[in-house]
């Protein structure tokens, strides 16, 4: 059962047993309440940017569905449909949903995506076919780190290109650039990730990609890099603290939000982290400097 749900949530239990796990993927969405236990949000996916002869929909199409319908995550587990990471630029029985044509900056939007779903990862192709550094994006939302995505509706914008993530001690903030030639800046502050609960303290805004960090008042902006056209950044925002605190990560979208703990021991930086499937690079600040750990 998806966390969160409202009390007395049955799901698709009482059909087919309460082992079962029930995904629908018709886009009968009133009919689905209170029976199924995920629900596709989107339609079928394109590995492409562009969709040119039909056969299921490109990138940006599908990040809007997904985006537009992330309310729906309070009735069951909303469903992207599939991540496809694969590099393959002829077709297999005809079919150009066999195709792989994303580039790697397109590659961080479509992971994005499959993140702001919150939490459900459906991931189609047989690993072993597929490029080792490709296969190693999946770091980015292992292990399962539930959030919840709210899009900002107001800017008049045809696809959102900003989305704030919320989960247990974590607010980031996602940018989309859908630009096919600009590139963006990337500066935040910490008033534009907490809005009305921002405090009259120091904030440290990190940056996914870029790797890059800074500490800041509440409405300071950071510059963070920049944002390539077709592509994406994570950006978490968290309190300036004394102990420890992780402000860069190799891993998993969340920042450092999916580790247990951070602390020292005998003058060293220990991380307690759940199973980690590939190695991760954690950049930690403490005592002034950025410190390295290899997990």
């Amino acid at each position: 059962m998806a966390p969160g749900l409202p009390a007395g949530y049955a799901g698709g239990g009482r059909g087919i047993g309460e082992d079962s796990f029930l995904l629908v993927c018709g886009g009968l969405y009133d009919a689905a309440l209170g029976i199924a236990d995920a629900q596709r949000t989107g339609s079928d996916v394109l590995s492409m940017w562009t969709s040119e002869g039909g056969g299921g929909k490109a990138v940006p199409f599908t990040v809007k569905q997904n985006l537009l319908r992330s309310y729906m995550a309070s009735w069951w587990y909303n469903d992207a449909d599939c991540l496809m990471l694969r590099r393959q630029e002829q077709m297999t029985r005809g079919l150009r949903l066999t195709l792989g044509l994303l580039s790697d900056t397109e590659v961080r939007t479509v992971l994005a995506n499959q993140y702001l779903s919150g939490g459900l990862l459906s991931q189609t192709e047989p690993l072993a076919d597929m490029d080792q550094d490709r296969t190693e994006e999946l770091r980015h939302l292992l292990p399962y780190v539930p959030v919840s995505a709210v899009p900002v509706l107001d800017k008049g914008e045809r696809i959102p290109s900003r989305v704030h993530v919320r989960g247990q001690g974590l607010r980031e903030l996602v940018l989309l650039n859908w630009s096919d030639t600009q590139t963006e800046s990337v500066q935040v502050s910490a008033r534009d990730i907490l809005g009305d609960e921002t405090e009259e303290k120091t904030y440290i805004l990190s940056a996914f990609y870029s790797g890059q960090y800074g500490a800041a008042g509440p409405d300071e902006a950071v510059n963070l890099g920049s944002l390539p056209p077709h592509s994406a950044e994570i950006v978490r925002v968290q309190p300036r603290m004394e102990e420890p605190q992780i402000v860069g990560s190799t891993g998993h979208f969340a920042l450092g939000a999916e580790v247990e703990d951070v602390c020292t021991e005998n003058g060293r930086i220990v991380l307690k982290t759940p199973h980690l499937p590939f190695p991760v690079t954690y950049s930690v600040l403490w005592e002034g400097r950025v410190h390295t750990v290899h997990m």
